[in-house]
């Protein structure tokens, strides 16, 4: 009563986006224990039929969409089992109309897996690719040093190096550079990756296998590219050698 001033009766007052025609007024209610809510909320609600206040205030929905449903299985094996079951039932109730798309984590991860490997497939193509490329720079090195150093082979075999010392020499070299270069590469991908995850505030962990794996391919390299280059250096013929300007 305290909203208007004067008459109360037939007035009318709004709720929300409705009106109402105020048909009687409530007296006070006292402070009592057997009510469940404090006295001052009854003494300011406002009362109207329930079926009013359902049609008025909070009409129902006619139709409400449902963006996502899941349904959960006792166990992954059984997601495809329970796709293949309520698949048939959903265009039943929807008269036919395919407008749902079912979702299986098992086919998710399925779909992850062929994924991953597809891109291991490409990441070890790059890797490879890249470890030919390097191999044939390694080589043009070692090549290129022989040419250098026909005298010095000349003179080793003539004081009594053997061809197959003259091979392990070049060798060696070859797997010593490569090695080098491994661990120039292994210490510039720790300096990346730390930096990286303390920029980005990422853990980073590092697997010593990987980093003993790539170790042995660069020796691997050196040994690949490196045995031809060795054999050529230790088929010159001394005297030859010895005579090069």
């Amino acid at each position: 009563a305290r909203a208007f001033d004067g008459p109360v009766l037939g007035r009318r007052v709004r709720i929300g986006y409705a009106y109402f025609e105020v048909v009687g007024v409530l007296g006070p209610k006292p402070a009592r224990r057997d009510l469940p809510l404090d006295p001052g909320i009854y003494n300011r609600a406002v009362i109207v039929p329930f079926d009013t206040a359902i049609e008025t205030l909070a009409p129902a929905e006619p139709y409400k969409e449902v963006d996502v449903l899941s349904i959960e299985v006792d166990t992954l094996e059984r997601t495809l089992w329970a796709k293949r079951a309520i698949g048939p039932v959903l265009r039943t109730l929807h008269r036919g109309v395919d407008d749902v798309e079912l979702v299986a984590p098992e086919e998710i991860l399925q779909q992850k897996r062929e994924t991953q490997s597809i891109l291991n497939i490409v990441l070890i193509s790059i890797a490879a690719i890249s470890l030919v490329v390097g191999g044939i720079g390694v080589m043009n090195i070692m090549l290129a040093n022989i040419m250098e150093r026909i005298g010095e082979i000349g003179l080793r075999r003539a004081i009594g190096a053997s061809r197959a010392d003259i091979r392990d020499q070049f060798l060696v070299e070859s797997v010593i550079i490569c090695f080098s270069g491994g661990v120039i590469g292994v210490l510039f991908g720790y300096i990346v990756a730390f930096l990286v995850g303390l920029g980005f505030g990422l853990e980073v962990a590092f697997a010593w296998e990987a980093t003993l794996v790539a170790f042995a391919l660069s020796m691997l390299v050196g040994l690949a590219f490196g045995l031809w280059p060795a054999l050529r250096a230790s088929s010159i013929h001394p005297v030859e050698a010895l005579q090069h300007e």
